[in-house]
């Protein structure tokens, strides 16, 4: 299942700047003659002769997280996903597929966020284990060493009554960042079992 997350980028000082590296950076666009601004991310194609004067205007490279969403803005959010964790795109959360038919999992680009960005201020879906949860707690599910990501979508609660009571944008049961290792013990047999991917990946 997918729940609805927020997409950060945090700023960090590089040694160097590299080829490849993300930068933000604020536009703006006329839309029903209003004037809407909004952020987006771009690479880094060149490394820049004069650097001190290329990071006086652009800023400091930046990196991707995600974290949760919270009703009270006082709320801390906690992280789901680390810059290592993203990530996935997935371009139909809800298609099924046969036994025969691939899915549709590929890396996530800077495509996604700047379309993110513009149309949902950062809002994203993250996929978490279902059974947690149902218990009331927000555990992003790892396959092939990332998490998987899409648009945000209309989520349909109806039939789930129990869990009325609870929520689901609070991060409740989430560890902080320093245990995020705690995600990977070998009990998790399922994160390596995407349904969208059929091939063989079980950890010897």
């Amino acid at each position: 299942m997918f729940i609805e997350a927020r997409l950060v980028f945090q700023s960090y000082i590089p040694l160097k700047l590299e080829e490849g590296m993300l930068f933000l950076r604020k536009t703006s666009m006329r839309k029903l003659k209003t004037n809407i601004e909004y952020y987006q991310v771009f690479e880094l194609k060149d490394i820049p002769r004069d650097i001190d004067s290329y990071v006086a205007i652009n800023g400091w490279p930046v990196e991707p997280h995600i974290y949760s969403i919270t009703l009270n803005p006082d709320d801390h959010a906690h992280i789901l996903a680390t810059p290592d964790l993203i990530g996935w795109w997935d371009e139909e959360p809800d298609a099924v597929y046969e036994e025969d038919e691939e899915g549709l999992l590929r890396d996530i680009t800077v495509t996604e966020y700047n379309y993110l960005l513009e149309n949902f201020e950062g809002n994203i879906d993250i996929q978490v284990d279902e059974a947690e949860f149902k218990k009331g707690i927000v555990k992003p599910i790892i396959y092939m060493e990332k998490v998987t990501l899409s648009v945000p979508m209309i989520k349909d609660n109806t039939d789930d009554e129990e869990d009325d009571d609870w929520d689901v944008t609070s991060g409740d049961g989430l560890d902080d960042e320093e245990d995020w290792d705690d995600m990977d013990d070998d009990s998790d047999e399922w994160i390596h079992d995407h349904p969208k991917d059929k091939t063989d990946y079980d950890p010897e």
